[in-house]
């Protein structure tokens, strides 16, 4: 299958070739040559210097090559449609740079011939490659004594099926056995290595002469030197491992794991873990890369992908594995993140899920009590017999089988290696933690924790929530990994061969597909490599499960229009069938405009208000998604019981003084007090002074008057205080459902008589305190409540006839309380403060006397209104008792 896959590649390098319209020629100087019937390498001869060592191709004409390294110590070099049949197999040079050179010979998928030479040595990393005429030279050069390749070359990770060593290669001890391996960078060969293609020229450089099909593999972002670390590594080194213990799943727990499923855009992204009851869990994380790896433990693993890939969202891929099966299953759960990020595990009934939303991470925050996590101490680095110095020695570790299945459906342990098949050490922690060191050259991912970051401590920008979002966007948005393309009238076919190759991709061609390519492109994602490829020649493509189908899109269009004829047809030619649904929480009429949305032509529905059900007809194929509707659709609304504490004060104080005195004078015979004089000989006098309070609670009387009563004075004093304290507390309580108004009202109806010529109506005059609630939950779990209060109250003392007037007080709002929070509406509140003073001018304004003409009447009174709202959302056991 490599061989094939290698064929390919060279396959479009010479047919690039073949299109340029450049025949290949000799060094400079030379004749031009007829080209033989077969091009042949006849011998290969090495040079051993003190520079290095040379190896010579020798050809009998000038020849294409393409050159890769699936491993730090192999240099390959495959060329096209050359024979070897003379040479031997194994070509011994045995020199400090090359120990010797592997000929053989495979057939490509066009039935040409492919020659391949396998370099065996210790420094094949450093090398040059030139052609020479009729012949290839390949120079390797001494390096020194030490014998050591410099540092920059050494690969930092091998690849699926490679071995790579040096310390640098090498995987950090401890690493977990049983781990999915990354799959082969897009920009490599179908071994894994970068890929250097290479047309004959004239030139004794390795360039690409004009018009060759180069690929051009992008650097990998990570440095040669950053092994991933593992729990063991991080122990070893000193450093503290954090394992977080999940919370404890409410309802029945979980024994097989049945999908993983990526949910979500770039800044709401989540990962749901489906399973057949709540999962109980152990998570961690790890650095360099950054993962996320989560423990599902008593589970197995019956999932149908081991990988799903996200690309997006700083969530690189998901990774599914059995780690244990004995005494306790465990499923290991391995996010690869592209850098650290918040995140919130939140349990469910059927499993759980990994929110990295903003508003998830800070919902988990708030809403979650303060605890402590279990940190492990810092573990001793492990001597070298494989004791760890603070482990138990009775404490034994658990075998981490492969999540092979046998053929009974039991787990089944796979074959290891020897590596493998090494002693695994556990490194107990303070606290009870075990963190299991596995053998070196095991590749199971284990957790990780955020740089810089614990998980009480989530720091999340608030500058998001206030600047410009997308809302829509309907471009298309590309995912894949970057590569960069340079093809001259290159065949068609053979490019998206090549794709197959670097991107993995399933592809099928359509006869009609052909025509040259001639591109350019550089560090573009390889899915809009494609589909820049496929508009630029009239294609287009179909996904069909796992494979591409590629064709023009004149003729997809036609098959489109054919499958959407040949289906109307079989709808119009199949017998409806007939079938009733009751239903229990939704309404008939309500559903039912809905179901006629989702029906096919020859469908109808018809329902029944008396017992709530719907008679459907329709064709068979349709019966599910209408039945998988109706049990959407027909669900228990969520319900809110609302709590209302309704307090109102009123406080009144008043307070009147008042005064009334009368004076009498008489001078007059009758009573012998005469003037005396001729006129006037009698007079009197009668003076009176009328305040006295509004409200009499006490008088104080006086009489002043001589024996003959010829003169009088009578004084009464008027005094009037009122205190009024009064509390008024009501606790209604009411239950509705979500989005339905729930109303409480509590007060007095005033009758209001009307007559007329014919008849005499009565109409009643609500005075009272009404109070009108809309909840509405939301996803977070909170609860938004449209609130109004009308306060109306009656005013019998300025009546209008026999009716009075209505005072009334509104208020009107939204808020957003919490499940089980307090929202306080305040701020009702009247205060009447008068003071009325009556008396005789003038003389009501001396100092001290003034009190004897006038009168001042003090009134003040307070009323102030609170209403404390407390929504709940209910259980259908609280919905039950509220309503009862």
């Amino acid at each position: 299958m490599r061989y094939g896959k290698v064929a390919i590649l060279i396959t479009i390098a010479a047919a690039a070739l073949r299109c340029s319209g450049n025949p290949p020629v000799s060094e400079p100087g030379q004749a031009a040559l007829s080209a033989p019937s077969a091009v042949v390498i006849n011998a290969i001869d090495h040079q051993e210097t003190p520079a290095g060592t040379e190896v010579v191709l020798h050809g009998n004409y000038p020849f294409s090559y393409t050159s890769y390294q699936p491993d730090p110590r192999t240099l390959v070099l495959e060329l096209l449609d050359v024979h070897v049949e003379g040479l031997a197999q194994e070509v011994q040079i045995g020199t400090p740079q090359v120990e010797g050179v592997r000929v053989s010979s495979v057939e490509s998928v066009d039935g040409g011939k492919i020659a391949k030479f396998e370099f065996r040595n210790v420094l094949a990393s450093q090398h040059s490659i030139r052609l020479d005429g009729h012949d290839l030279v390949v120079d390797f050069p001494s390096l020194g004594e030490s014998g050591n390749a410099p540092e920059q070359n050494v690969v930092a990770e091998a690849p699926a099926g490679g071995s790579a060593s040096g310390a640098a290669a090498a995987p950090a001890e401890g690493t977990p056995a049983n781990a999915v391996e990354p799959a082969p960078s897009a920009q490599q060969s179908s071994e894994g290595a970068p890929l250097e293609t290479v047309q004959p020229t004239a030139a004794s450089s390795t360039q690409a002469a004009p018009g060759s099909s180069e690929l051009k593999p992008l650097p990998e972002a990570a440095p040669a030197s950053s092994a991933p670390e593992t729990p063991a590594a991080a122990a070893s080194s000193g450093r503290q491992v954090k394992v977080t213990r999940g919370a404890t799943p409410s309802g029945s727990p979980a024994h097989t794991l049945l999908s993983v499923e990526a949910r979500g855009e770039d800044s709401e992204r989540s990962v749901v873990l489906t399973a057949d009851g709540g999962l109980a869990n152990e998570h961690f994380e790890l650095k360099n890369p950054p993962r996320l790896v989560i423990d599902l433990l008593g589970v197995v693993d019956r999932t149908r992908t081991k990988t799903v890939t996200v690309g997006s969202g700083g969530l690189s891929r998901v990774r599914v594995a059995q780690f244990a099966t004995k005494p306790k299953p465990v499923v290991r759960v391995v996010l690869d993140l592209t850098s650290p990020k918040p995140y919130a595990i939140v349990p469910t009934d059927t499993g759980l899920v990994v929110d990295f939303s903003e508003e998830g991470v800070r919902h988990a925050l708030e809403s979650a009590p303060a605890q402590v996590e279990p940190v492990a101490a810092p573990v001793a680095a492990e001597t070298p017999e494989g004791r760890a110095g603070t482990a138990p020695a009775a404490t034994e570790a658990a075998p981490a089988p492969s999540p092979e299945t046998g053929s009974g459906g039991e787990e089944q342990p796979a074959e290891t290696s020897a590596a493998e098949r090494a002693p695994v050490n556990p490194l107990v922690a303070q606290g009870g933690v075990k963190i299991e060191q596995q053998p070196a050259g095991s590749s199971q991912e284990v957790a990780f924790r955020s740089a810089g970051r614990d998980s009480g401590n989530v720091m999340i920008s608030q500058g998001g929530r206030f600047g410009a979002r997308a809302i829509s966007d309907t471009g298309p948005k590309y995912t894949g990994k970057r590569i960069s393309l340079n093809f001259k009238d290159a065949d068609l076919k053979d490019v998206f061969r090549l794709f197959h190759e670097i991107t993995g991709y399933n592809i099928v061609l359509d006869p009609a597909v052909s025509g040259q390519l001639t591109i350019v492109l550089e560090n573009v994602p390889e899915d809009q490599a494609l589909d820049i490829i496929l508009k630029n020649n009239g294609l287009d493509k179909v996904f069909e499960n796992n494979v591409i189908r590629i064709a023009t899109s004149q003729k997809l269009a036609q098959e489109a229009a054919a499958r959407k004829a040949l289906l109307e047809a079989q709808e119009l030619e199949e017998e409806p069938i007939t079938f009733t649904r009751s239903l229990s929480y939704a309404k008939a009429n309500d559903v039912t405009p809905i179901l006629k949305k989702i029906m096919s032509k020859r469908g109808d529905v018809i329902m029944d208000a008396r017992t709530n059900t719907l008679i459907i007809t329709d064709l068979r194929q349709r019966q599910d998604p209408i039945n998988r509707l109706i049990d959407a659709l027909d669900e228990q609304t969520p319900q809110v019981v609302i709590e209302a504490r309704i307090v109102e004060t009123d406080r009144e104080f008043e307070r009147d003084l008042g005064v009334v005195w009368g004076l009498r004078g008489e001078a007059s015979q009758a009573r012998g007090t005469q003037t005396r004089l001729q006129f006037p000989h009698n007079a009197s006098l009668n003076a009176d002074v009328n305040l006295p309070a509004s409200a009499s609670a006490g008088t104080l009387g006086l009489s002043f008057g001589n024996v003959l009563n010829s003169v009088a004075l009578d004084v009464t004093l008027d005094a009037f205080e009122l205190n009024g304290d009064v509390k008024v507390l009501s606790s209604p309580r009411i239950a509705t459902q979500n989005n339905q108004k729930a109303v409480i009202e509590q007060g007095v109806q005033i009758p209001v008589v009307s007559t007329t010529a014919t008849q005499i109506n009565v109409e009643f005059i609500s005075a009272s305190l009404k109070l009108e609630v809309v909840p509405q939950i939301t996803k977070e779990g909170t609860v938004i409540m449209d609130v109004k209060v009308d306060n109306s109250s009656p005013d019998f003392v300025n009546r209008v006839g026999d009716v009075p007037p209505i005072i009334t007080e509104r208020a009107a709002t939204q808020i957003l309380v919490a499940d089980g929070g307090t929202a306080v509406i305040g701020g009702i509140f009247k205060l009447n403060d008068s003071v009325t003073q009556a008396g005789v001018p003038g003389l009501s304004k001396i100092p001290g006397l003034g009190w004897l003409f006038k009168n001042k009447s003090i009134n003040r009174k307070n009323t102030e209104l609170l209403i404390f709202i407390t929504p709940r959302i209910a259980k259908k056991a609280e919905s039950q008792e509220a309503h009862s």
